[in-house]
């Protein structure tokens, strides 16, 4: 029995029970060919967990970044992607806003995919929105921007 690893999934952590014997294996059988390596991964993991259907393309691509990360690759083109509005007035602090978001997010492995919006008419600005959720309005902090992500993300 391996250890528990917390991986991205798409926009979900889990945990994977025996991921580095499973890079250790990827590691030992010589195979060169990404597919290959990831199926090799696929296959070992799935003795312990359960992968459903739907998500196997989104695990093949979360297994392909543990492994380069396991072997020093930079992983950020493999970030997963997330969809967001930006609502606010052009602009240096519109683009302040939307650097502290990029660095926020990559620090939970996140790639934010930007929609701009005009400012809201109503309510304090610059905001980030999520789905149907604020997750920040009229802050430009980028603590308290990651706090409010960081609540965020612990709710999906």
């Amino acid at each position: 029995m391996g250890s528990i690893s917390q991986v991205l999934v798409g926009l979900s952590r889990i945990g994977l029970l025996g991921l580095d014997q499973a890079i250790r294996k990827a590691d030992a059988s010589g195979l060169e060919e990404r597919e290959h390596i990831v199926s090799l991964m696929m296959e070992t993991l799935a003795e312990s967990n359960y992968i459903s259907a739907d998500s196997t393309d989104a695990y093949r691509r979360s297994l392909w970044r543990e492994y380069l990360r396991h072997h020093g690759e930079d992983i950020r083109h493999l970030y997963s992607e997330i969809e967001m509005v930006v609502r606010a007035r052009s602009g240096s602090e519109r683009d302040r806003f939307i650097d502290t978001l990029a660095d926020v997010f990559a620090k939970h492995e996140l790639k934010p995919v930007i929609a701009l919006e005009p400012p809201d008419e109503q309510g304090p600005n610059p905001q980030l929105w999520i789905g149907d959720d604020i997750v920040a309005a009229g802050i430009t902090d980028p603590q308290r921007i990651a706090q409010r992500v960081g609540r965020q993300i612990s709710h999906w």
